[in-house]
């Protein structure tokens, strides 16, 4: 049971004793239990209990909060606001840009691939959206003035071996490294390696995705420590797409912001030129 309010408005939540477990242990979160069905709400909303559920990880495990309603300041190691628009070449003070992500929890790093592995890239994305179908388990779609449209293939790197090789590539060896010596490529689970692709006029599906952790569904025990690493093979801007950043937020657990609440945190859009990570 919790509790929201001076009017002690309560909201109870049953579920069986095994689906229990795995929401204490943060295997499942309420919105995955929600959307499998797993969970009674007798009373109050489900609405309530997401927005407990943060409370609920600092008393079950001890996480820390970041403060949706009162979003620290990310300064640098003297004190200083941190510089979020900063970007970095591979080849600057290791150091420096992994302190900045473990500040952060993002990095830009400018051209760290050239052109012609871009070009081949965009051929492998080309070849693999063309053979991909709705069906196949291994893309996502949207629709456009009523025809399929594949915006996602995940485990691109069954299509090639490039960017089957980019795990053991030393320049993304280097990257992984900035956040902790303990992490390796994950070819083989979590989508593997997989492209994105920013779908103009998109009707429905999931194209423009609004604040998210990619451990929202669960699993973050299991799941984290770990970084995303993406290849830009277009610029990116407000225009086409991109990219947009809570700076700090990776420290603790929150409730995610609505729409309304998202103009007064700390946004940090990334502009991005092909070649980018």
């Amino acid at each position: 049971m919790v509790e929201e309010g001076a009017e002690r408005a309560h909201t109870v939540v049953e579920l069986p004793y095994d689906e229990w477990r795995a929401f204490a242990w943060e295997l499942r979160s309420s919105f995955a239990m929600f959307y499998a069905d797993q969970l009674s709400i007798t009373q109050g909303s489900f609405g309530q209990l997401v927005r407990w559920e943060p409370p609920l990880r600092v008393a079950f495990t001890g996480q820390a909060i970041y403060d949706i309603d009162c979003p620290p300041p990310i300064l640098d190691g003297g004190g200083a606001p941190l510089d979020l628009l900063r970007r970095f070449h591979l080849d600057d003070d290791g150091m420096e840009i992994a302190d900045f992500l473990a500040r952060a929890g993002f990095v830009h790093l400018r051209s760290v691939l050239g052109d012609e592995e871009i070009d081949k890239l965009r051929s492998v994305v080309d070849t693999a959206v063309a053979a991909a179908r709705p069906d196949d388990l291994r893309s996502w779609w949207t629709t456009v003035e009523g025809r399929d449209v594949c915006s996602r293939i995940n485990y691109l790197n069954e299509h090639s071996e490039q960017v089957a090789a980019l795990g053991s590539d030393p320049r993304f060896a280097r990257i992984a490294a900035f956040a902790g010596p303990d992490l390796q490529d994950a070819y083989d689970r979590l989508d593997g390696n997989g492209v994105v692709i920013k779908v103009p006029g998109a009707a429905e599906g999931l194209v423009d995705l609004p604040f998210h952790r990619d451990c929202g569904m669960g699993g973050h025990p299991v799941k984290c420590p770990m970084i995303n690493v993406g290849i830009q093979l277009d610029a990116a801007s407000a225009e086409t797409g991109q990219l947009h950043m809570i700076p700090g937020s990776h420290l603790g657990t929150s409730r995610l912001p609505h729409p309304q609440e998202v103009g007064r945190l700390p946004v940090t859009p990334l502009f991005t030129e092909p070649g980018d990570v």
